[in-house]
C-alpha cells in the first residue's frame, strides 16, 4: 500500500496542484493521514476482541511485486495521457478509473469493471439530478451525511457500493451548479471512467503461463 501511494502521488502531484496551492494540498494530505493513524491509535479503546495470534508471513514475491508495480504505474501513466487528450477538465479521471479496479487477477478485474459501469454510473446520475432539482446548502449538507455515513459502511462490504454512494456525493454540486460547466463535468466524468475501465481489463495483470502476472 505504501508503494502504491508513493507511485501514485509521484506521477499525478502535478495535476494535483495545478492551479492550486501545494501548501493547502499538503496540509490536507497530513490533517487526513494523521486523523487515520490517531483512529487506529484509540482503537484498542473500543475494541474489546481478542486479537489472534501473528502468522508467519508468506514469503515476499519480488518479481511479481516488481511486475505489478510496472504495470500499476504505465497503467496511471498512460491513462493520464489519454485523459490529457480526450478531456478538459480532469485528465486524471482515466487513471482513477483504470487504478481503482486493476487486480493481479483478470477475472476480478472483469467483475470489477462490469460492477463499476453499473454502479459509479448510478450513483454519478442520481447524484447530478438531486442537485439538478434540489439545490440547497441544507440538502446537500444531509446528503454528504448520509452517503459519507453508507460509504464508510461498505469499506468492508463493496467496494463497488462504496463508490456509488462517493460519487453520488461527488456528483451533487455539479448538477447543483445549474451549468453547461456542471453538465460538462457529469460528462467527462461518465466518458472518463468509462474509457478507464475500457483499458482495466486489456492489461495484462493475470495468466503467468503466457508470461503476465498471477496472483501470488
Amino acid at each position: 500500500m505504501v508503494g502504491w501511494c508513493v507511485v501514485y502521488w509521484l506521477m499525478l502531484i502535478p495535476l494535483f496542484v495545478s492551479g492550486q496551492s501545494l501548501e493547502g494540498l499538503l496540509k490536507a494530505h497530513v490533517i487526513g493521514t494523521g486523523v487515520v493513524i490517531l483512529l487506529n491509535i484509540l482503537k484498542p479503546l473500543w475494541d474489546r476482541k481478542p486479537r489472534p495470534e501473528p502468522t508467519p508471513a508468506d514469503p515476499v514475491d519480488r518479481g511479481f511485486m516488481t511486475r505489478y508495480a510496472g504495470i500499476v504505474a504505465s497503467a496511471i501513466a498512460g491513462g493520464t495521457a489519454l485523459g490529457t487528450q480526450v478531456l478538459t477538465v480532469d485528465p486524471t479521471v482515466v487513471a482513477n478509473a483504470t487504478i481503482n479496479i486493476i487486480s493481479p487477477s483478470l477475472k476480478v478485474v472483469w467483475r470489477n469493471a462490469v460492477e463499476r459501469v453499473v454502479l459509479a454510473f448510478a450513483g454519478l446520475i442520481i447524484g447530478f439530478y438531486l442537485g439538478w432539482f434540489f439545490p440547497g446548502d441544507l440538502f446537500g449538507n444531509v446528503l454528504t451525511a448520509v452517503t459519507a455515513f453508507a460509504a464508510l459502511a461498505m469499506v468492508r462490504v463493496s467496494f463497488s457500493i462504496l463508490m456509488f454512494f462517493l460519487f453520488m456525493m461527488l456528483a451533487y454540486p455539479w448538477g447543483a451548479m445549474h451549468s453547461d460547466a456542471g453538465h460538462l463535468i457529469a460528462n467527462e466524468k461518465l466518458v472518463g471512467e468509462l474509457m478507464g475501465m475500457g483499458r482495466a481489463p486489456v492489461i495484462p495483470t493475470s495468466g503467468a503461463s503466457s508470461g503476465g502476472l498471477h496472483a501470488p
